[in-house]
């Protein structure tokens, strides 16, 4: 599969998706999408709350896996372990012992993402920008218009 030098300037594909690729692409522009659209989502569990975006996110490292398609980047597993063990000090020594299991929870889920490459196809790579850009448009737009209403 070859692309010419336009085609990767202007981030269109000029290849046949295969079933692979498109489930791929799928599952990484899921917690794109959750992140952006759905962060204010949240469904009621146990008295408490669960982000949609962090089920979106769950989906695609679950189903990004199933195909494996992840592997662990060792110096970014430590700094995000780094991290997590200085909020957990952190919560630990907090006056009153009161801070939000759900938002670490959220914290941790959310960034794990960030530890895993994605081990595909180079063709995916300016698939995924150019999708992400199309959404940022939108939210600009959107951002706009708002004073407009």
């Amino acid at each position: 599969m070859t692309r010419s030098a336009v085609d990767l300037a202007k981030g269109s594909p000029s290849f046949v998706n295969s079933k692979d690729q498109v489930i791929t692409q799928s599952l990484l522009i899921l917690p794109i999408l959750g992140g952006v659209f759905l962060s204010r989502f949240a469904i009621p569990i146990f008295g408490t709350q669960l982000a949609i975006s962090l089920i979106a996110t769950m989906i695609s490292a679950v189903g990004l896996a199933a195909l494996g398609k992840l592997r662990v980047n060792v110096p970014r597993f430590i700094l995000f372990t780094l991290s997590l063990a200085a909020i957990l000090l952190s919560a630990a020594c907090t006056v009153g012992g009161r801070f939000s299991l759900t938002s670490l929870l959220l914290f941790a889920v959310l960034y794990l993402g960030y530890v895993f490459v994605v081990d595909t196809d180079t063709d995916i790579y300016p698939w995924v920008i150019s999708a992400f850009r199309k959404i940022c448009v939108i939210i600009a737009i959107c951002g706009i218009f708002q004073y407009f209403g």
